[in-house]
């Protein structure tokens, strides 16, 4: 795989020198690009040597964009320090808000659910890429939240329902599939007792999702009742992430601002099955990886993406190892500059990400495979699987 590196007017201190001057030894691709304040981004095009990647932008006085950038995996070894050569613009459609968090649809990569500063949420359906004017999509808009929020995730069973979520503490559940500019939402959660953080569908079940909210609590709710199913203290303070296994119907994993990665099985909440400890701030997004059935990553207010391998809980570490942290912590990405308010595993592309930071940085990084250490089978998650094939 080829290593890609480009820059374009970023700071960098000199522990992001040291990174950069070392980060071939870590990194097949690290693309960097300059970018306006960005807090979300997610893989558009999943297949072929030419990526997409969408992120909400603010430009500041040019205004705020829902933009799709283009790069190519295939060229040749290259340290591109000026310019923005390796990036190509695909699609731009300038908003009236700050894009909070972007979802695109599962079963229809154009259309593009995203979630806005004031609450409001948008539907956008690119109708030609290749046209940036009103003629090239069309939008619809979801107006029921009264306050910011960040929550937006697309049902992966049920094709075209949308949960939201925001800090008026409401839980707004969409049929994305009815006509209108705008659309009312077809029910309503009031569960929590604080401003919501994040909501989830589960992936194994179309009638399931789950909720964290700054009340620090993880709720599990089913579509067929009225209120939740489930309800944990899930941390000491804000829950701000959840992520359902796409392997495991039962396993979760939450971040919280109290610095713990909590991994959970839904059937007995008694006790977490392990806190993952490590950040040294407020965690704001954790998510499974999608090829991988061990690993996690983690970002937060540290300015880091913790990678974690839940095979290696309970290994044993001795010397200079047991000095860097627990087993099951096997890699620590520190090329994005300030905090990290997103990140997205590829899909198809195993250990390749996207980020983005405060820093107004979009940075697109894939590991070396021999970073990642293969014991998948062993340990933690061995035992845990043989336990979910005997219910």
């Amino acid at each position: 795989m080829n290593f890609l590196f480009e820059e374009q007017l970023i700071n960098y201190t000199e522990n992001s020198r040291l990174w950069q001057e070392n980060s071939q030894y870590f990194y097949d691709i690290v693309i960097q690009q300059k970018i306006g304040r960005a807090l979300t981004t997610q893989w558009f095009d999943k297949s072929g040597s030419t990526q997409k990647i969408i992120v909400g932008e603010d430009r500041s006085q040019n205004g705020r964009y829902l933009s799709i950038y283009e790069t190519d995996f295939n060229q040749d070894q290259i340290f591109e320090l000026e310019g923005n050569k390796l990036f190509r613009t695909y699609f731009e459609i300038k908003l009236d808000s700050e894009v909070h968090r972007i979802r695109i649809r599962p079963d229809n990569p154009l259309i593009i659910a995203c979630i806005l500063d004031t609450g409001e949420a948008k539907i956008i359906n690119i109708l030609n890429p290749s046209q940036l004017d009103q003629e090239g999509y069309s939008m619809t808009s979801l107006k029921g939240h009264t306050n910011e929020g960040y929550g937006i995730n697309w049902n992966h069973k049920k094709k075209g329902l949308l949960a939201t979520c925001a800090y008026d503490k409401k839980i707004l559940i969409w049929d994305t599939n009815l006509y209108g500019n705008e659309l009312e939402p077809i029910s309503s959660y009031n569960d929590h007792s604080a401003g919501v953080e994040d909501v989830e569908w589960n992936p194994h079940d179309p009638n399931s999702f789950g909720s964290v909210a700054d009340d620090q609590t993880l709720k599990i709710f089913d579509t067929r009742t009225k209120t939740h199913t489930l309800n944990i203290i899930a941390h000491k303070e804000e829950v701000n992430s959840l992520s359902f296994s796409p392997f495991y119907p039962n396993l979760i994993v939450t971040g919280s601002s109290d610095k713990c990665v909590a991994l959970w099985d839904i059937r007995n909440t008694s006790t977490r099955l392990h806190s993952l400890l490590q950040h040294q701030d407020k965690i704001f997004q954790v998510s499974f990886s999608p090829n991988d059935p061990n690993l996690i990553a983690s970002s937060g207010d540290d300015k880091k993406i913790l990678i974690w391998d839940t095979s290696q809980i309970g290994d044993e570490q001795q010397g200079r190892d047991a000095d860097i942290g627990p087993p099951e912590l096997i890699f620590t990405h520190s090329g994005n500059l300030q905090v990290i308010r997103e990140f997205d595993w590829h899909p198809t592309i195993p250990y390749c990400f996207t980020s983005v930071d405060d820093n107004h940085v979009n940075l697109v990084w894939k590991l070396k495979p021999d970073v990642i250490k293969d014991e998948s089978e062993k340990g933690f998650f061995n035992i845990l699987k043989q336990s979910f094939s005997e219910k």
